[in-house]
């Protein structure tokens, strides 16, 4: 799993961070699961979302009911590691269908717009 912070990585099982969500990673993508912040809003991670979708990875996508913005937050709602595991194992995607893959695209351009 690859976290995109360094606090977050260390609530997970075998996990490294990315310290930062712009770190150009070689690793064979079936490999691993890119788990970025619960920042839906956030055109940036957004982006880097669908780059991670288009390069194969398998990606976390947080359920919309989860209020937290990380890990980190999480934990500190009281969860514990291994339900945190639970859940992103229970969302994690490979190969998102073209409709979730369009909604993401959708997410940006609404964020775009908001900041107008």
């Amino acid at each position: 799993m690859i976290t995109e912070g360094p606090i977050d990585s260390l609530f997970l099982d075998n996990a490294i961070a990315l310290a930062g969500a712009d770190a150009n990673i070689k690793i064979q993508p079936q490999q691993c699961t890119m788990i970025f912040d619960n920042e839906p809003r956030n055109k940036e991670i957004v982006k880097r979302m669908i780059n991670a979708v288009d390069k194969k990875f398998n990606v976390a996508v947080w359920p919309e009911s989860l209020k937290y913005k990380d890990i980190n937050d999480i934990i500190i709602s009281g969860k514990t590691s291994a339900e945190i595991q639970t859940l992103i194992s229970n969302n994690t995607h490979c190969g998102l269908s073209t409709s979730t893959h369009q909604q993401l695209e959708k997410d940006i351009n609404d964020s775009k717009n908001k900041c107008n």
